[in-house]
């Protein structure tokens, strides 16, 4: 990437005031369209202004586990269906790899999954409620970046790659991702973890020590405490 690359990328990505103005006619059509959210919707968005992470449902959110149900069963297929590959993954996931290759990862729907608005993946991402908090977030009409299904195999090995802790940079000025769990998980499980507040609009500017994985910062447990 060429200097001027990284200065439009900077330009368009990471300064505020450029960022807004790349992205005028998306913001200037939602001022205008005077839709916002409502109900769990508006609590959500709240929260991701203050934490920059907020917890729902798919019933608080949606008024129904219809969806949730669907999305579990589409995704029991598609194990099905990858048996061979969840295989493959569960013999090799304590083993390092390059670094960027998650071994513990299969990406149920392919690295580059084809759009499917039919699809219960693309139903919620593209549902009035969860957009309404994103486009609410960004201040524009947002558009859905990607999806997929992830099945993260279980390892004994020690963490690495985005098993650290990490900022998801660059991607764009603001980052939105909404995760649904498929199945219940507890401590034991991997859950996310999020520190409120170190999000782009939080008070917290204090940087642990890191790492660099790759071209990544990573830091340890450790190094957060």
């Amino acid at each position: 990437m060429t200097t001027k690359d990284l200065v439009k990328h900077k330009l368009k990505r990471e300064v505020g005031l450029t960022w807004r103005l790349f992205n005028l006619g998306p913001t200037l059509t939602y001022r205008r369209s005077g839709q916002r959210p409502a109900g769990e919707a508006a609590r959500v968005l709240a929260d991701l202004e203050r934490d920059g992470v907020a917890v729902s449902s798919v019933s608080a959110l949606l008024g129904s586990e219809d969806l949730l149900v669907e999305m579990q069963r589409a995704a029991a297929q598609l194990e099905v269906d990858k048996a061979d590959e969840l295989a493959a993954t569960r013999a090799r996931a304590a083993d390092r790899g390059d670094v960027g290759t998650k071994t513990y990862l299969v990406e149920l729907l392919g690295s580059i999954p084809t759009a499917d608005p039919c699809s219960p993946w693309a139903r919620i991402a593209l549902s009035p409620q969860v957009r309404s908090v994103a486009n609410g977030y960004f201040g524009m009409v947002t558009q859905v970046r990607d999806y997929n299904v992830w099945r993260n195999v279980r390892t004994d090995s020690p963490l690495r790659e985005s098993q650290l802790w990490h900022r998801d940079w660059r991607e764009d000025h603001y980052v939105l991702k909404a995760f649904v769990y498929l199945e219940d998980v507890d401590e034991g499980r991997g859950p996310f973890h999020y520190i409120p507040g170190t999000h782009v609009r939080g008070a917290k500017r204090v940087e642990p020590e890191t790492a660099v994985e790759g071209s990544n910062r990573r830091a340890t447990d450790d190094q957060m405490d």
